[in-house]
């Protein structure tokens, strides 16, 4: 059996009202922001499998390191042993 719906302002209710209502609608704005959040990963997720399988350009070639320089971080010269 269903109740029938009321129809209640926002100014006859009371603070507690006034506090699930508002909770309420957060709630429902959020559903609704998670919603297009999960489809826009989706996508993304979709079109970089696509992408992938679909393989590289020809005309690009593989990469490939051109230089290597030697760490500047301060941390692994600290543990790099001292030369004599």
């Amino acid at each position: 059996m269903e109740r029938p719906r009321r129809i209640v302002e926002f100014e006859q209710l009371n603070a507690l009202g006034k506090t699930v209502f508002v909770a309420g609608m957060a709630a429902h704005a959020g559903k609704g922001l998670l919603k297009r959040l999960i489809r826009h990963v989706a996508r993304i997720a979709v079109e970089s499998k696509r992408a992938f399988e679909q393989g590289m350009n020809p005309d690009i070639e593989e990469a490939r390191v051109l230089e290597e320089k030697p760490s500047a971080r301060p941390s692994e010269k600290r543990d790099a042993p001292e030369a004599p």
